[in-house]
């Protein structure tokens, strides 16, 4: 874990919103270093997606790639929680430094591309069947 630079460490409780869906973006993007979070998006108040984060991943890294003014997701810590947070400009610095971190965010990034996609199909599914 020798990217973890030119950011700083927080802690949050259990039970604690980290990102809340549809609330401006905090300009953060967290690496999980200890505990477990939940992350859903919701609509309609359906939940369409959920699924629990482990530590060694990234989070709010695609609310801030996307040029979203609000979060996609909502993030809860399960546990407590240990995260290592960059905004956005230390972020891309240190990813550009070390190739094992852009290596985790194509990873993260092709997970929520996966787990965005189930979503579609469901809905596809729910639409024909309708």
């Amino acid at each position: 874990m020798r990217y973890l630079i030119r950011g700083e460490e927080k802690k949050y409780q259990k039970g604690t919103v980290i990102f809340q869906e549809n609330l401006p973006v905090s300009n953060a993007i967290c690496y999980l270093v200890e505990g477990l979070v939940s992350g859903s998006i919701e609509q309609d108040g359906n939940i369409l997606y959920k699924e629990n984060i482990k530590k060694d991943n990234l989070i709010g890294i695609t609310s801030n790639f996307v040029n979203r003014k609000k979060h996609l997701e909502t993030v809860i810590a399960l546990t407590d929680v240990k995260l290592y947070v960059w905004d956005k400009e230390q972020f891309i610095n240190v990813v550009g430094i070390y190739q094992e971190l852009a290596k985790l965010v194509i990873s993260n990034l092709s997970r929520q591309l996966r787990n965005l996609n189930k979503i579609l199909a469901k809905k596809e599914t729910n639409n024909r069947d309708s």
